[in-house]
């Protein structure tokens, strides 16, 4: 995952998976060509491990994360933390999607809203069992407003699948006329060896007007 500065266009924010045994987020300088990664930040005081996929920053100034659970012992997090890392809050998902999970969960967050009354939303990944119309393939994308602590979601129809094997979605990131873009993907990666890549795209989707439940 990664994220643009809120206020210096020249800074962003990344986070490492679970490839390394401790949580970071890296905050990078884009003015050098290469980038350079200026300072890595410890996301500290989590109840669990982490596999972070997705990054955004809030109207203070702090970073909700986004943590991909597995089907058994990780579960799906979103995670407030401060600027030095220490996390705030630890949110999980509706007991009853829990129960439904499987090993490709939250990937893309982004988050609306002043603070205290902040709206988060996140992707998942894959679609999980009971997604709607079984002649169309669904994944979610969640919403969690912080004041009531409410979850909601809306199905999103995910692409016929190919020959690149699964699709999903990698990416949430909010615009500045207050849409949102999606990484819709699959897995191939076009290798000699391997899967053939066939659908690498973004799309825009207005979730101003879509019918959460």
């Amino acid at each position: 995952g990664m994220v643009g500065d809120r206020q210096n266009p020249n800074t962003l924010y990344a986070v490492s998976d679970s490839f390394l045994a401790d949580a970071f987020i890296y905050k990078i300088d884009v003015r050098n060509k290469p980038a350079t990664i200026v300072e890595r930040i410890a996301v500290k005081g989590a109840s669990t491990g982490l596999y972070l996929e997705g990054i955004a920053q809030g109207p203070d100034g702090s970073f909700w994360l986004g943590s991909e659970g597995n089907a058994s012992s990780l579960p799906n997090l979103v995670l407030q933390v401060a600027a030095d890392g220490s996390v705030l809050k630890e949110i999980t998902l509706p007991a009853e999607l829990v129960d439904q999970r499987r090993s490709n969960g939250i990937e893309g967050i982004a988050v609306t809203g002043e603070a205290g009354k902040e709206v988060v939303y996140v992707a998942i990944q894959r679609a999980w069992p009971k997604e709607g119309d079984t002649d169309q393939v669904n994944t979610k994308i969640g919403r969690y407003d912080v004041a009531s602590g409410e979850w909601t979601f809306v199905h999103y129809p995910l692409q016929a699948q190919g020959n690149g094997d699964w699709i999903g979605l990698s990416e949430l990131t909010l615009l500045p006329n207050g849409t949102f873009a999606v990484v819709e993907r699959d897995k191939g990666w076009g290798s000699s060896t391997g899967p053939v890549a066939e659908l690498k795209a973004i799309y825009g989707v207005d979730l101003a007007t879509a019918d959460f439940r």
